[in-house]
């Protein structure tokens, strides 16, 4: 019962890639019944742009021999992509074969968030942008207006000092 209930996908994986066993919450975030995942390769449920980083995951752990993670989409029986954190470690089947053991935790939440956090910084970054032109905008017009309010006041100065120094 903690196998097959536990919150996190859990799988058992063979040699080949095949998966042997998996758990209800594997299935469900999957979209697919327990006997649609066994003897399927693991490969097929990983989105084709992270079969290099799924295959590097597991080289690094066949050759370091502990555990292993690594974040990858999974795609959904209806093509969704899935973001999962899969973290895998080398075991032995009673036999002696040698099976990757598989946990399966759900990243949508936390890459939607990071997604979110992303949009609302480069929002603030364009706004900054134009903030900015406004402001040297502001100055440029606020340095020609001195400008030009200083010319014609230099003469009215320099006439009022004529007119007093005449007296």
């Amino acid at each position: 019962e903690l196998y097959d209930l536990a919150p996190v996908g859990y799988c058992t994986v063979d040699e080949q890639g095949l998966i042997l066993q998996a758990n209800l919450c594997a299935a469900s975030m999957l979209g697919v019944t327990r006997g649609a995942l066994v003897g399927k390769p693991l490969l097929r449920f990983i989105a084709r742009a992270d079969h290099a980083a799924y295959q590097l995951h597991r080289q690094h752990l066949v050759e370091n021999g502990g555990p292993q993670a690594c974040e990858l989409r999974l795609l959904k029986k209806d093509g969704t992509p899935l973001w999962v954190h899969l973290a895998a470690t080398l075991a032995q089947e009673g036999d002696g074969a040698p099976v990757l053991r598989i946990v399966l935790a759900d990243l949508s939440e936390r890459k939607r968030l990071d997604q979110a956090l992303q949009d609302r910084n480069t929002e603030l970054t364009l706004a900054r942008q134009v903030a900015d032109k406004a402001n040297l905008a502001k100055s440029e017009f606020l340095s020609g207006m001195s400008h030009e309010l200083r010319t014609p006041l230099n003469s009215i100065l320099g006439f009022a000092q004529l007119m007093q120094n005449s007296n």
